[in-house]
This record gives C-alpha cells, sequence and structure tokens, in this order.
C-alpha cells in the first residue's frame, strides 16, 4: 500500500508556538505538522543525534489548564510505556515544553489508517479481514493482560504499515481515552466516551465499571463486520438513534439470503448486549472468526494456515495425507538363503556360523590365579638365586609362551573366517557350498 499523504494544515493563531525548525527536549526537530486533532497537534519530527522519524504529540495550549485533558495525556504516556508489543504504537518519550506544555514522542509509522484503506476499497478480502482482526486482536490482548482497555477500537485507531518482505504490520494507537486500573483518572459518571459506531451497550449507557476487554471485543467484532460488508451492524441508524440501537436492537444480518451462518454466528456473539455472553478474549473472538470463515467457504485452509497464529488454540490442521509403505531394504549377502530363486522371494534365514570353544569363566579364573602364583613365586626364588628355580622359571616361562601362541593362532583363525564369511558371495557358504 502506498505512504500515508502527509498534508499540511491550514495557518492558525498557534502556529507561532511551534514552527518547523522548533527544537523540544534538546532532541527533536520538528519538521511539519500532520494532523490538528481535539486534544492537540501530532508533528513529524526528527532526531538531533539519530537518524530516522519521530511523531510528536503535543497538548493544545488551549488545554493546558484542563485538568482532565493532562491526566489523559499523562495517562496515554503511561499505558504505552507499560504496553510492549509489536502491533502497538511504541512511546519513545515523554518530557514538557519549557511553557509547560506535555508532549509525547512516539514511533513514525509511514503508512495508512485502515479508515483511509475502506475509503477506497470498502470490501477487502476474508485472508486480509483475518490478517486484520488477527494483529488487532493480538495488540489488544497485550493491553487487557496489563489491566488497560482501549475503549476508541475502530478503523481510524488501525494504521496498515507496509513492511518489506513480509506483508502489511498492523499497529493499534491512541490510547488516549483507555481505562486502565492502575492509572486511571476520575472520570464523571455519566461521561460517555468513544466513537458512537463502534461502542459496547455498557459505554452508551454509561457504565464504566462495566467497561473492560470484552469492550474492545465489541468493537472488534464492529470492525469486522465492517470489513466482510461494507457497512456497519446498525444500518443508517442517525447518531441520535444510535446508542438506543446499540442498546436494545439486534445487529442486521450479513447477507440478504441467509449465508455466512457461522460468521455471523460468531460476531453477533462478540457483539451480545451482555459482555459475559461475548468470547473470554479477543483471541478467543479472532480464532472463532477465522474457522467460521473456513466453515462457510470465504477462508480456505491452506489459506488460514499460511497466516501466523499465537500459541493457544492452533486452527484446525488438514487433513492427514497417508504416505506411500517404506522400500523393504534387502538383507546382506551373507543372509540370504535361497538368492531369489523363488521369485524374488526375500525370506531369509540366518546360516549358522562355526562356533569356536569357549573356556568357562571360572576355569579362565584359575589359570589366572595359577600363573600369578607361578610367577610371582617363580620372582622371589630368582631372587634368592637358587639354581634348581631358575632352571624351573625358565621351564615355566617357556610354557607360558606356548599358551599364547596358542591362544593368537585361535583369535587369527577366528577372525579370518569371519572375514571369508562376510566376502562370500550371496547364497553360498565360506567353504563355497550352496545350502
Amino acid at each position: 500500500m502506498e505512504g500515508f499523504a502527509f498534508t499540511e494544515a491550514p495557518p492558525t493563531e498557534n502556529d507561532g508556538d511551534f514552527p518547523p525548525g522548533t527544537v523540544l527536549g534538546g532532541s527533536y526537530r520538528l519538521i511539519k505538522r500532520l494532523v490538528r486533532g481535539g486534544m492537540g497537534d501530532v508533528h513529524l519530527a526528527s532526531h538531533e543525534r539519530l537518524p530516522g522519524s519521530f511523531v510528536v504529540k503535543v497538548l493544545s495550549p488551549e488545554l493546558q489548564r484542563d485538568d482532565d485533558a493532562l491526566a489523559r495525556f499523562r495517562q496515554e504516556a503511561m499505558v504505552l510505556a507499560n504496553i510492549r508489543h509489536p502491533n502497538v504504537v511504541q512511546l519513545v518519550d515523554f518530557d514538557v515544553t519549557p511553557s509547560g506544555l506535555p508532549y509525547l514522542v512516539m514511533e513514525h509509522l509511514p503508512g495508512r489508517d485502515l479508515a483511509d484503506i475502506l475509503a477506497s476499497h470498502p470490501l477487502l478480502s476474508a485472508v486480509q479481514v483475518s490478517e486484520i482482526v488477527r494483529q488487532v486482536a493480538c495488540a489488544l490482548d497485550a493491553a487487557h493482560r496489563k489491566g488497560i482497555v482501549h475503549r476508541d477500537m475502530k478503523p481510524e485507531n488501525i494504521m496498515v504499515v507496509p513492511c518489506e518482505g513480509q506483508g502489511d504490520l498492523i499497529k493499534v494507537i491512541d490510547f488516549g481515552i483507555s481505562k486502565t486500573r492502575r492509572f486511571n483518572h476520575a472520570m464523571a459518571a455519566s461521561m460517555v466516551v468513544g466513537t458512537p459506531e463502534f461502542m459496547s451497550p455498557e459505554q452508551a449507557e454509561g457504565r464504566h465499571e462495566d467497561i473492560d476487554g470484552r469492550s474492545d471485543q465489541f468493537a472488534l467484532a464492529v470492525t469486522s463486520y465492517l470489513l466482510l460488508t461494507g457497512r456497519t451492524p446498525w444500518g443508517h441508524a442517525t447518531p441520535v438513534a444510535l446508542p438506543y440501537g446499540i442498546v436494545n436492537d439486534d445487529p442486521h444480518p450479513l447477507t440478504g439470503d441467509g449465508g455466512w451462518r457461522s460468521v455471523e454466528e460468531v460476531l453477533f456473539r462478540g457483539m451480545a448486549k451482555a459482555p459475559s455472553d461475548r468470547y473470554p478474549s479477543t483471541l478467543a473472538f479472532w480464532r472463532a472468526l477465522d474457522q467460521a470463515m473456513i466453515k462457510d467457504g470465504l477462508l480456505s485452509t491452506a489459506a488460514a494456515q499460511s497466516l501466523p497464529h499465537v500459541a493457544q488454540g492452533p486452527l484446525p490442521r488438514a487433513p492427514a495425507r497417508s504416505l506411500p509403505p517404506l522400500p523393504r531394504l534387502s538383507p546382506p549377502p551373507f543372509l540370504s538363503a535361497d538368492n531369489g530363486r523363488d521369485g524374488g522371494s526375500l525370506a531369509t534365514t540366518r546360516q549358522p556360523t562355526p562356533k569356536l570353544r569357549r573356556r568357562s569363566p571360572s576355569r579362565l579364573r584359575h589359570l589366572n590365579a595359577f600363573l600369578f602364583l607361578a610367577l610371582a613365586g617363580g620372582a622371589y626364588l630368582g631372587l634368592r638365586k637358587a639354581p634348581f628355580v631358575q632352571a624351573g622359571a625358565q621351564r615355566g616361562w617357556h610354557a607360558l609362551g606356548g599358551l599364547m601362541s596358542v591362544a593368537a593362532e585361535r583369535v587369527t583363525t577366528r577372525g579370518h573366517l569371519l572375514s571369508t564369511i562376510s566376502k562370500a558371495p550371496r547364497g553360498h557358504l565360506a567353504d563355497g557350498t550352496v545350502p
């Protein structure tokens, strides 16, 4: 996909505060303003000592004395610092300007947001939908494990970043109105936060105590519905009637002919009115959606398995293919009984080999003991220089040499016999006879 088209915002009276070339914190030189939002300006910046581009988000001067805006801005910094995940935009730095305005420094994402892509390509393929939902589900799951709820999950907050050699990388951005157990600031009980089309019923009714990770799952299910159909589940409801429809009405069917039953069942469960009726996690929702798309024929098993998967709950594997039987190996030549004379039969019979006479272990032990005593005694008497003993010792040495010669001859004979058998042709014994 082509890169993000940066456009200059129209000049305003506040442009003089941070003109291009301004250096914040002694490191980040502002190049151009990318976006002017409700909370402040977002600038493209470079680093004074390092290569690469960064994004600097500066709180609007009008909100400098707004305690709620300051708390939300600081909370976004704390939230991003606590979520380290490839599918979540990464925080680089957090500081304040000399005038007291806080600013965030984040990684620069040279891509387009999903809303911009849908404006020119309203319908995406099932494989693209699966990959987008998978990566967003992983990002949200990482946040939920930290006790953080995004609360504004929508296509505008999903960046699609081209990555050379590995397809598109999905990044979830803008945790400005996130809810977290550790860093959450006080909020009015009647305050409703989020984007109406993607709000969960508990958000639409302002029930903040019921908002958790399943509220983000509701928004992800609405986004998935939009990616597959090109429309939201609530039709063309007006902004005033939309919250009522989210709380009380069922989503519109996916198709007019009742198709995509499995996909519709998964999406409708993800958009259930009660959080307890939804899936236990965003990852569980994504896995169920993938399996439903396979069942309804939108996504092939091969295409699904080509996508990377998380460790828990892999998709169904392709049917196992029966492997051909392993070839039977021919026996060594000296094991063949008939040399294939009965039509190539490989049945073999091990041929008996001549057995050498072996002494029992007890007899060998007795012989060794006797020789040891004879040698020890002969050595002792030899030291005493007894003539009759010296003559006996010489006879003993001659006898021992004879025994060793016989043993060596037998070992040589056995080795020659084994060598002859191993070199014998198939079906022949060592003596040349055919059994």
